[in-house]
């Protein structure tokens, strides 16, 4: 008769022989060396945990890995940092529609077609649209942009039309061919889409990645989205472009206008949370607008056009730039081939007085004066100075240039001037102030040996500037003549030429 203890000491030999060998084996005495179990077996399988999704949630602190069966979805779940469904082959399959005709489409209400949310379209071959399509958030692409294709054959519903965002990809979207010699028929636009009124509550978002617009009478308007995401969107054949009016993030990536389209390709008004303009190219005829920002009012974060290559005779950029021979406001951060560059990285100006050769301005100094700096303004003959070549600095007054970028940065500054004073043996400086604070390291300082001679003053130094901040050029009287009763005297100052630069 078998006793406990020979059941205990069996059961505990085994399992001592498990952990031995750091592999179990069930139905095998050979478990496989990669795998800590092994079962094997002919007529059966391993059944995981079964529960509920409230089950599944309510496991306390998972560990990576962990897999139960979710009896409420019919799904595997396992956890990562999250709990994520395993979909079947055949229930992936559900999520898709094929659309080779327009009826394969949801029934249209009012000349729309309002596509499922929770479904994916996929397009075969080429799809003639009598109805505009609302993309209520689905997802619509084909496997091939050049042979998958939305036609317009209505001229007056646009393919795409609503207060809804969606994805679009690897699709054309273009106007009604003539099948005979393949020239377009009727008029088409592409987006009719304005989504202003969710941007306080649930933005909408409208991504097209890999798609072809052709042909387009008028590529349309795309207002109010939270996000918008053009990615390598090539356009061809349009005879007007498309246009963004206030969002919250607009991303347009390597996007391609041919030489074929006419009108003005990229229009963007209004205020944004941030816009971004990278890579990509624009080909611009003579008579035709590449890219036009002159209605943008204002972004939020920055604004930025880099790497998009610009060529043709046209009006490549325009966007009611403050300077001079520039195109964008501050905001704006440009560094794309074909039109200037326009940053805070090459923000520059300068101002000069403007007087004659020999008769140049006084500067009078008095005994109250010595070891004081002094802002250099006229105090008898007429002072004004000029400024030109001014890019992202004002002058609003005389001797002072405020700078009006958006990032703090330091500047490179020079200045020189040609002065003559009246009092033999003295000695001056000149300084730089920014924001009324002396620059110490800007000095430069020179003794007076003879009040006939005129001496050439330099000045070098590197200033930090934030923006708003200003720099001005002072005088300091550092020494000072007495007359025979130990009383300083006055002392004139005249100055011929003075000029000083920034970048």
């Amino acid at each position: 008769m078998k006793t406990f203890y020979t059941y205990y000491s069996t059961f505990l030999f085994l399992l001592l022989g498990a952990i031995a060998s750091a592999q179990v084996g069930i139905n095998t005495a050979d478990p496989h060396a990669s795998a800590a179990l092994e079962i094997a077996s002919d007529t059966s399988g391993v059944l995981i945990p079964r529960m509920t999704q409230a089950q599944i949630d309510a496991i306390t602190n998972p560990a990576e890995g962990l897999l139960t069966y979710n009896k409420d979805l019919n799904q595997f779940s396992y956890f990562d940092g999250d709990w994520n469904n395993v979909e079947s082959d055949e229930q992936q399959r559900k999520t898709t529609v094929l659309i080779e005709k327009e009826s394969d489409f949801p029934d249209p209400v009012d000349g729309v077609i309002t596509l499922d949310e929770n479904l994916s379209y996929e397009i075969s071959g080429f799809i003639p649209l009598t109805n505009s399509i609302d993309m209520n958030n689905a997802t619509i692409y084909g496997r091939f942009a050049q042979k998958d294709v939305l036609f317009a054959d209505s001229e007056s519903k646009p393919i795409f039309k609503g207060a809804t965002g969606g994805t679009v990809r690897n699709l054309s979207l273009s106007r009604k061919i003539n099948p005979v010699d393949k020239s377009f028929v009727g008029t088409a636009k592409a987006f009719d889409l304005d989504a202003t009124g969710s941007l306080g509550s649930t933005p909408q978002n409208l991504v097209l990645q890999s798609v072809i617009i052709n042909g387009m009478n008028d590529v349309g308007e795309v207002d109010g989205y939270g996000l918008v995401f053009f990615d390598v969107v090539q356009y061809q054949n349009c005879q007007q472009g498309v246009s963004y009016n206030s969002g919250g993030y607009l991303l347009l990536n390597a996007t391609g206008w041919l030489e074929n389209n006419v009108g003005t390709y990229e229009t963007i008004t209004g205020a944004f949370q941030l816009i971004q303009k990278q890579s990509g190219f624009m080909n611009v005829v003579a008579g035709n607008t590449g890219f036009d920002v002159t209605g943008v009012t204002g972004v939020a974060g920055s604004a930025v056009l880099e790497g998009c290559v610009f060529l043709g005779a046209g009006e490549r950029a325009v966007g009611a730039g403050t300077y001079p021979g520039y195109n964008f406001r501050n905001f704006w951060t440009v560094d794309s081939p074909g039109i200037n560059m326009e940053s805070d990285d090459v923000a520059s100006g300068n101002y000069y007085y403007d007087g004659g050769v020999t008769n140049g301005y006084a500067f009078t100094c008095s005994a109250a004066d010595v070891g004081i700096p002094k802002k250099l303004t006229s105090t008898s003959t007429a002072y004004t100075t000029e400024s030109n070549n001014l890019f992202r600095f004002a002058y609003p007054t005389d001797n002072r240039l405020v700078y009006e970028g958006i990032k703090t940065r330091n500047f490179q500054l020079n200045a020189s001037l040609s002065v003559r004073v009246n009092q033999t043996g003295e000695f001056y400086g000149f300084l730089v102030a920014v924001n009324d604070e002396v620059v110490t390291e800007s000095n430069s300082i020179f003794r007076v040996d003879n009040p006939s001679d005129i001496q050439n003053v330099a000045l070098n130094t590197i200033v930090t500037l934030k923006p708003g901040d200003y720099i001005e050029l002072y005088l300091q009287r550092i020494t000072g003549n007495t007359d025979g009763g130990g009383n300083v005297v006055n002392s004139t100052v005249a100055i011929f030429s003075e000029n000083l630069s920034i970048k």
